[in-house]
């Protein structure tokens, strides 16, 4: 089942050591959204498999966040 998702990594990979996932509807348009208001994509969105799609994004204050569009299932369509 669902819960709260989270990632421990080094300094060398992220500007800081704990990083909020949001789960999102439709990945591409939060990154516009997150953009148009001042933030920043970073890196692509690509799929982690049995996750969905992933990315990371930065808000307008350098915090960054990670965003999660879960896979399709049967009843979702």
């Amino acid at each position: 089942g669902g819960g709260i998702d989270g990632a421990l990594m080094t300094v060398p990979h992220q500007k800081q050591p704990v990083i909020v996932w949001i789960e999102v509807e439709d990945i591409h348009q939060t990154v516009r959204d997150v953009v148009k208001a001042g933030g920043q994509a970073d890196g692509e969105v690509h799929e982690l498999h049995g996750e969905g799609l992933v990315t990371y994004i930065t808000d307008p204050n350098g915090l960054v966040f990670g965003v999660k569009q879960p896979p399709a299932t049967d009843t979702m369509l």
